[in-house]
């Protein structure tokens, strides 16, 4: 994808804006943790190949700065329902849990949720599942457990 960005941006002769969920720091400059644009070293090979500057947006970014140019109307939650979709996706490219023991450090860290089982009897489960795929079912579990209860918390349901 980089390799046709930069090619229709040099055979345009014009700048990029790219909007893109994809989460990694191959894309993003990170500065205390936050995505603060395009990685320097993507803006430069832009620039030495005969293109022009890179701008690179979220979707939720781009909807909030394109909303009161473009004169378009947001409706409520459309903003928060982008985030969250974006905040899945990020999610999904991120290295699940890979045995159970990790998967309960990691419900651990979720605020909304509490573990109430045995923890020795749920680690067990690691000598007997075969490869990861029954923690990576348990984990998007978890994650949409998680998504149920800020949409309880927030009142988002019915």
């Amino acid at each position: 994808m980089w390799e046709q960005i930069i090619r229709e941006a040099v055979r345009r002769q014009c700048d990029v804006l790219f909007v893109t969920a994809d989460a990694k720091e191959d894309w993003w400059r990170k500065e205390q943790g936050f995505s603060r644009g395009p990685r320097p070293e993507l803006t430069a090979e832009l620039k030495a190949r005969g293109g022009g500057q890179l701008f690179m947006l979220t979707p939720k970014g781009f909807l909030e700065v394109a909303a009161p140019i473009l004169k378009f109307s947001l409706q409520e939650g459309s903003v928060e329902d982008i985030a969250r979709v974006e905040r899945i996706e990020a999610e999904e490219t991120d290295d699940a849990p890979v045995s159970f023991e990790d998967l309960l450090d990691r419900i651990a860290d979720l605020p909304l949720l509490h573990f109430t089982g045995s923890r020795e009897v749920t680690a067990g489960l690691d000598a007997v599942a075969y490869g990861s795929s029954w923690v990576r079912m348990a984990w998007d579990a978890v994650r949409a457990l998680r998504d149920f209860a800020e949409a309880v918390t927030a009142g988002r349901t019915g």
